[in-house]
């Protein structure tokens, strides 16, 4: 008989607990509503998203005059030489990027110029740039950029090893007195004229690794997180104004 009594009180006070619950369903549609609203103005103030993407390359061929090491470093110095730049662009207007954003520094106290500076990183490493930016359109027009100044690398190093060859044959004009690493000598020149001529880099670069977001967007976290707080504070509303009810009676 006091079982019965207990489970009919428990009864009630699951009933009671729902009628609460539903006659404060508007207190918790507007919480949860403007928690959506935060939560939506939290999604759209974020940073904008920064990717990261590696390009790598490799020393394809060399002239004999230089070592693997500085073909690292001419191309380096190609990379940040403006007229470089400045022709490559009159050639692929619709790219929007500037010579300004390629540099490691500043070049402007600006806001604007600083705001750039923060999204638009390269990092050139060992056989490897490291390009960070909140563009992925800027990750591959690096990319295309980077080819030129191969092209511009390998087309200086051709015109280099052209004059030192004709100088080599004007040292050495009779055939036969070339000692044997003359005669190599000759023939690495030659091989490496030939090799250029027909096409062939003096770079091996790979297409950028798919970019990976360094900060990623979080609006399935801040939306569920924002109905969760919602609604607690929904239900936390109610059943506060409730006892609150009882009380004054």
């Amino acid at each position: 008989m006091q079982e019965n009594h207990s489970n009919k009180a428990d009864s009630i006070h699951i009933f009671d607990f729902i009628k609460i619950i539903w006659n404060g369903k508007g207190v918790l549609l507007l919480s949860v509503f403007i928690a959506i609203i935060l939560g939506s103005i939290a999604v759209y103030t974020q940073p904008p998203v920064i990717y990261q993407s590696n390009l790598t390359y490799t020393v394809n061929i060399k002239p004999t005059f230089t070592s693997s090491d500085q073909v690292q470093k001419d191309f380096k110095n190609l990379f940040y030489t403006e007229n470089v730049f400045d022709n490559w662009k009159a050639n692929n207007k619709q790219n929007n990027i500037l010579f300004k954003e390629l540099m490691p520094i500043i070049v402007s106290g600006n806001e604007k110029e600083k705001l750039v500076k923060m999204h638009n990183t390269i990092k050139f490493e060992n056989l490897k740039i490291s390009i960070i930016s909140n563009e992925s359109a800027f990750i591959n027009a690096i990319y295309k950029y980077t080819k030129h100044v191969n092209k511009r690398l390998s087309d200086q190093y051709l015109i280099r090893s052209e004059k030192e060859l004709i100088l080599f044959k004007s040292i050495s004009p009779d055939n036969n007195k070339y000692s044997t690493g003359n005669i190599e000598l000759y023939l690495e020149y030659d091989r490496f004229i030939n090799s250029i001529k027909n096409g062939m880099y003096i770079l091996n670069i790979s297409h950028p690794q798919p970019s990976e977001a360094l900060n990623p967007p979080r609006k399935i976290l801040i939306y569920s997180l924002s109905i969760f707080l919602g609604l607690v504070f929904g239900f936390l509303t109610i059943f506060v104004r409730h006892e609150l009810k009882k009380y004054r009676k």
